[in-house]
């Protein structure tokens, strides 16, 4: 069973394999769904192996209440929750975590990876589990049976396999304390030969005239120059609602010259503003 908490590719999966079984559910189910249905106690999952899609981003316990009224005075956290689930199939269960590092970028996911330790040390079977992944979580995973396997470490990326040290770059940027000039100036060097050409100011007048300047900073400074204003309040926004966009003076000419430029290219289709 693969267990997502991502709505659409739930529902992409599911239409994909709806011929095969129960719509595509037999095989592709919504974290949210899969946990309202199991945390009644008694229910006993079919599965075997639960495949957990962005792991690191479970919900906390707090997170689980908010999202499930009816569990907010027993709530647990969704790797507490899916090592329960395991823990009553009958004979074996698997639960494999497919985790992005750096990616808890949202409420409730802020603990990351550790609850899936602290998850299985909780258990009253802890002693039962045998936890399998790459050297990098062994502290994390320290009061576990646990057994590094450098073949768990997915350091290819298929997504940016032209650039792979993409990554590392961004990486060296954001991280506390920030890599040296040094190394940054060498690895953007890297990414210039693979077709990456990255300029950073703290400028805002420098960055749109390297906007105004070439077609790609064009689409990625009106994507960010952009501000969403509310009808109504503050309010959740549906997957499927457009965004009132306001654009000022500066965005308009720079959006009439990015179309102009793709007009020119000869690649029309692809503008993305309307």
């Amino acid at each position: 069973m693969f267990l997502s908490g991502n709505g659409p590719l739930v529902e992409v999966l599911q239409y994909e394999l709806k011929g095969d079984a129960d719509g595509g559910k037999t095989f592709v189910r919504g974290v949210k769904d899969y946990v309202k249905y199991y945390s009644v106690r008694g229910r006993v999952p079919a599965e075997h192996v639960l495949v957990y899609d962005e792991a690191q981003r479970a919900y906390d316990a707090a997170m689980v209440a908010s999202k499930h009224p009816d569990m907010a005075t027993t709530a647990k956290s969704e790797p507490e929750l899916f090592v329960e689930f395991a823990e009553r199939v009958p004979e074996w269960c698997v639960v494999v975590g497919l985790i992005g590092g750096g990616q808890e970028i949202h409420v409730g996911e802020e603990a990351g990876t550790i609850q899936w330790a602290d998850a299985i040390k909780a258990s009253p079977q802890h002693d039962q589990w045998t936890v399998h992944g790459p050297a990098s979580f062994i502290e994390a995973f320290s009061d576990t049976h646990y057994i590094p396997n450098p073949v768990l470490n997915l350091d290819k990326s298929l997504r940016s396999h032209l650039s792979e040290d993409l990554h590392k770059y961004v990486a060296d940027i954001v991280s506390n304390p920030p890599g040296t000039a040094r190394s940054q100036a060498e690895l953007a060097d890297v990414l210039a030969v693979q077709g990456y050409d990255f300029r950073i100011t703290r400028d805002l007048e420098v960055a749109k005239d390297v906007s105004a300047r070439t077609l790609c900073r064009v689409a990625g400074f009106a994507v960010w120059n952009c501000r969403v204003e509310p009808r109504q309040g503050s309010r959740p926004l549906r997957s499927d609602e457009r965004l009132p966009i306001h654009q000022g003076p500066a965005l308009r000419a720079l959006v009439r010259r990015w179309r102009g430029l793709i007009r020119a290219a000869g690649h029309a289709g692809c503008c993305a503003i309307a």
